[in-house]
């Protein structure tokens, strides 16, 4: 008879053990109830298994939980570090647009001339080459800054609705920076153009300023000068 008895305590301990022991997870993040959080309690006093089970289960979220830290600490320097590498690709970035612009202004000229600003001037002349004894017909064009300017320019040729090419030229006022050398005059540029017949109603130089262009006729040129 005690020994049925005993077999049916030790049963009934066994569903109680295996009850507590699932219900111990929800226990630790405290979801149970107050009846049951005290059941749980009691029977942990008593029995050696749960509480092995118990504290087993508080080492593994232990571990979990320092798992988890140590992931965030290493999710932090990771955004850390890719916003030092977006931060230092974004400076880099800035500093070549900062240096291309310093470069455009200073050498190439990002500025057009107005036309007011320069001073054009031309000599015309009419010369026999030596050699074939041919008449050679000379236009030059000289422009000018005022001193401690610098003048560049963006030389093309354009195609005329009649299919005949004139050169363009648009002027830039460039900055002048420390030990900048670009020879004795570089406020002044010069344009030839020259035939080896006289000059057509094709002929033509302009000038593209800020405000406007303005075209000169080679042939009006040389005709007013008389050498044609």
């Amino acid at each position: 008879m005690n020994e049925i008895k005993t077999s049916e305590d030790q049963k009934r301990n066994n569903e109680r053990c295996a009850l507590v022991q699932e219900l111990l997870p929800l226990y630790q993040e405290g979801l149970v109830s107050e009846q049951s959080q005290k059941i749980i309690e009691e029977h942990l006093v008593t029995c050696n298994a749960c509480q092995v089970e118990y504290e087993h289960q508080q080492n593994q979220d232990l571990a979990i939980q320092k798992q988890s830290n140590e992931e965030k600490v290493i999710d932090y320097f990771r955004q850390v570090k890719r916003k030092m590498t977006r931060r230092t690709i974004l400076f880099s970035i800035l500093g070549f647009l900062i240096a291309s612009f310093i470069f455009l202004v200073a050498f190439i000229g990002v500025i057009p001339v107005e036309k007011t600003e320069a001073n054009v001037k031309y000599e015309v002349n009419k010369t026999t080459d030596p050699i074939s004894n041919e008449t050679v017909y000379r236009v030059e064009f000289y422009i000018a800054l005022d001193e401690g300017k610098i003048l560049n320019n963006r030389r093309e040729m354009v195609e005329s609705q009649s299919g005949d090419y004139y050169t363009e030229v648009k002027l830039y006022r460039v900055l002048k920076v420390p030990f900048d050398n670009r020879g004795e005059n570089p406020h002044q540029m010069k344009y030839g153009f020259e035939k080896d017949r006289p000059f057509d109603e094709n002929d033509l130089f302009v000038l593209d300023y800020r405000d406007g262009k303005v075209t000169y006729s080679l042939k009006n040129i040389a005709e007013e000068a008389g050498i044609q």
